[in-house]
């Protein structure tokens, strides 16, 4: 099974899911089905964070930018959210890492956004340094990205 894991991925996984449909968990290739578990809960872990940060990108552009940048980020911001929505629903448990990493995330996005605007030359007031969102204002479709 090995070789076919490092010749062909969806080959291997096919085959993976094949043994367990049939039970033979014996015939498994337990370290790398393992390996690619980790990476899975990672990817979705990580697809969860970028959406947050994009999201969080948006919300700067619509609390903090010019009307003009409003109707591309708020297409954006409305897409990102559907996004994270869905993974939460799909994966629940990664809500509480979002939740954690939520200032941190604020501050990558409000960097990027600001030094993105100052390279366009676009106007951006200095930006509040804690987030002002919490993570439910931020999946919440009602919520209007207002400076506070």
């Amino acid at each position: 099974m090995t070789n076919a894991y490092t010749a062909d991925l969806c080959l291997w996984a096919q085959q993976q899911a094949a043994l367990l449909d049939a039970g033979r968990l014996e015939a498994l290739d337990q370290a790398n089905l393992a390996r690619q578990m980790r990476a899975l809960s990672e990817q979705v872990q990580d697809d969860a964070g970028r959406n947050l940060r994009v999201l969080l990108e948006c919300a700067v552009r619509l609390a903090f930018g010019t009307p003009a940048e409003h109707r591309v980020a708020a297409k954006v911001t409305a897409s990102r959210r559907t996004r994270l929505l869905d993974s939460l629903v799909r994966a629940p448990s990664i809500r509480p890492g979002l939740q954690a990493n939520l200032q941190q995330t604020w501050l990558r996005a409000s960097k990027t956004e600001s030094d993105e605007c100052a390279r366009a030359g676009v106007p951006l007031p200095v930006l509040p340094i804690a987030c002002p969102w919490t993570l439910e204002q931020l999946l919440d479709p009602a919520t209007l990205f207002e400076a506070s």
